[in-house]
């Protein structure tokens, strides 16, 4: 290899970065292998022309989490970083028919003590169908997924595309749940 210090596997540490000579302290967990593949290429123009090289991800942090509530599986569970709440659910065996997507909660520890709850409205997400709105889980997390209240709910039944309960948003009628 013409430039063997530069080809190496390296380790993101805890902090997001890592030992590699030409990304020293830039934070780079995350990344996709894609970003961080255009990340590196202007850096490594400037030491070598036309520079040939793979960004690969050869092992995952494992993260520890739990899930509790309208989820056919719930407990603790470990999964692999980066993953979405969408993600964990599925992990957690999909939600219950009885779940109340519009109030997830996930709770988590700060890093300065205490913990902080996100509040996810899924059914939204799923509605705007806003990928960039997805919150990334993190080891620790504690993921609540509550039960609807009866006067929440809304059960369509018969010839329907999409029998089941919904949750009706203020502004929709019979007619939009059908």
């Amino acid at each position: 290899l013409a430039h063997a210090e530069l080809s190496q596997t390296t380790v993101v540490r805890e902090d997001g970065t890592t030992d590699y000579p030409l990304l020293a302290n830039i934070p780079i967990d995350g990344m996709t292998v894609q970003e961080l593949s255009t990340l590196l290429a202007p850096i490594l123009t400037r030491y070598v022309e036309r520079p040939l090289f793979f960004v690969s991800i050869s092992e995952y942090r494992i993260l520890n989490i739990r899930v509790l509530g309208q989820v056919r599986q719930p407990g603790p569970m470990t999964v692999k970083e980066p993953i979405g709440l969408q993600g964990v659910l599925a992990k957690a065996g999909g939600i219950l028919e009885t779940a109340d997507i519009r109030n997830i909660t996930i709770i988590r520890e700060e890093e300065q003590g205490g913990t902080k709850e996100i509040k996810v409205d899924l059914y939204e997400l799923y509605r705007d169908n806003t990928e960039a709105e997805r919150t990334n889980i993190q080891n620790g997390d504690l993921i609540i997924v509550p039960v609807i209240t009866a006067r929440s709910a809304v059960k369509v039944l018969g010839e329907v595309r999409t029998p089941g309960k919904f949750v009706p948003m203020q502004d929709e009628n019979v007619a939009d749940l059908i």
